[in-house]
């Protein structure tokens, strides 16, 4: 599964043009509120996270709620370590990322678990628990003008080059109808050097209180 890291200016466009779009006056004044634990680090070798002292760790917040993972600082064997984030698509935003010493910040979408692939073994693993009571359903649970982020989606363009034969029933969550892929250029794509591939994105529509999605 291929995922495209979000661009951050990019989900402000997106979330001001769809607020525009359906007559909403205002702009977004809440800030997003810290999940629990805010702060996940991995001790200086990388074997484990200080806060549970184990490989994996569990995050409690609301859906829109933000947390952050880094690697540790101190020695040398976390520093030339590559972590990589994977299986996030639907659970977190970015759904793509590289952890470094510099605090990588999260935003929660929905309850789950998602690894932090090392390669040098002894993957991690993040569990996601949301406070809310319907991850399919966080529009009732949240202030109308504090909406999670887009999330982007993307996968390999299909044999027969159409992304209108896309199947991918486990990235529909949240209820989200299958389809509405595009062709778009993806820098992941063909192994990291980049190609065409099939995308769309997901949003919140707080009209009906669920996710819906829509072509790149």
């Amino acid at each position: 599964m291929f995922l495209r890291h979000p661009v951050r200016p990019v989900s402000v466009i997106l979330a001001v043009s769809a607020a525009l779009i359906m007559g909403v006056a205002t702009l977004p004044t809440a800030q997003a509120v810290p999940a629990t634990p805010d702060a996940l680090t991995m001790d200086p070798q990388c074997t484990k996270f200080e806060q549970s002292n184990a490989l994996a760790v569990t995050v409690t917040g609301a859906v829109g709620d933000t947390f952050t993972i880094q690697k540790g600082t101190g020695g040398s064997g976390c520093s030339f370590k590559t972590l990589v984030v994977a299986g996030a698509s639907g659970l977190v935003t970015p759904s793509v990322a590289t952890i470094f010493v510099a605090a990588t910040t999260f935003t929660i979408v929905s309850s789950g678990t998602f690894e932090i692939t090392a390669d040098f073994g002894g993957n991690f693993s993040v569990t996601v628990v949301t406070s809310s009571a319907s991850p399919a359903s966080p529009a009732a649970v949240m202030p109308a003008d504090v909406m999670p982020a887009d999330v982007m989606q993307g996968v390999e363009t299909p044999a027969d080059g159409s992304c209108g034969s896309v199947v991918r029933p486990d990235l529909d969550w949240a209820g989200v109808a299958a389809g509405g892929w595009s062709r778009s250029w993806a820098p992941w794509a063909n192994g990291g050097r980049g190609d065409v591939a099939c995308t769309r994105t997901l949003w919140l529509d707080p009209n009906v209180g669920r996710w819906t999605s829509r072509a790149r």
